[in-house]
């Protein structure tokens, strides 16, 4: 049996498997497939390859999947495990970021045995194919509830500018982002963060954005996911392609 495929994720053209090019289609958003035994990286779509430059919890360390902290992994791990046994073969697991409240999510799902069949011993060269995973991310960004923000805010006597700020906060910008955003000087800005935490009471930035989203509901922002591409006018998966090649050969 050959080694395992290792891809640089920075610099791969993603031209050396078109089998699993086909099933991460770009249009299905960061998708990445790994070897769920060795957590190895076998393919990345661009999608993710980018996404994971920033991802606040996934790293690629050496050709495999790692985690900014072990309670992550664990986690993880548990949940590949329930994918493994799972009826569908597919679980999901979620990390919230503790900056900006963002929920991070890992879809996680099995190759099928169809799909497995449809590969040939040259696509899963390397690895055990029933071990192989599909990851797909996606994130959603916090927003909180406009109603209960201005509940708050006039609670605490906050001018318009102050307002303003504090739902950047909340969303996880720093004081040089809203500077650049409301086009003030960095003072400026630090000043109105500076009257807001006088004003709540509290002592820093994180402290008084886990205040307001313990009070205020959240709305989430779906992002990292594309938008949906009609089933007419999207391209065919890898197992479809292969399904239209049998069928042709046998008419």
């Amino acid at each position: 049996m050959t080694a395992p495929i290792k891809i640089n994720l920075r610099n791969a053209s993603f031209t050396e498997a078109p089998a699993f090019k086909l099933l991460c289609p770009e249009w299905r958003g960061p998708a990445l497939v790994i070897n769920a035994s060795r957590l190895s990286v076998t393919y990345a779509n661009e999608n993710a390859n980018s996404c994971l430059t920033r991802h606040p919890f996934l790293r690629i360390s050496n050709g495999h999947l790692d985690f900014t902290a072990l309670r992550l992994r664990k986690l993880f791990l548990a949940k590949l495990e329930e994918a493994r046994i799972a009826s569908d073969r597919s679980a999901a697991v979620m990390f919230q970021s503790q900056e900006n409240g963002t929920w991070h999510s890992v879809n996680i799902r099995f190759l099928e045995l169809d799909e497995i069949n449809a590969l040939s011993e040259t696509d899963w060269a390397g690895h055990e194919p029933d071990e192989l995973a599909i990851l797909v991310l996606s994130q959603c960004e916090y927003r909180p509830d406009p109603v209960c923000i201005e509940a708050f805010s006039d609670a605490l006597g906050l001018s318009r500018s102050e307002r303003r700020d504090l739902v950047s906060i909340v969303c996880g910008q720093s004081a040089e982002q809203i500077a650049v955003e409301t086009n003030v000087a960095v003072s400026t800005v630090r000043y109105r963060i500076k009257s807001l935490l006088s004003k709540s009471q509290c002592s820093r930035q994180r402290e008084l954005a886990s205040l307001v989203r313990s009070l205020c509901p959240a709305h989430y922002v779906q992002n990292l996911r594309p938008r949906a591409t009609p089933v007419a006018n999207r391209p065919v998966t890898y197992f479809e392609s292969r399904q239209i090649q049998q069928a042709a050969a046998t008419a």
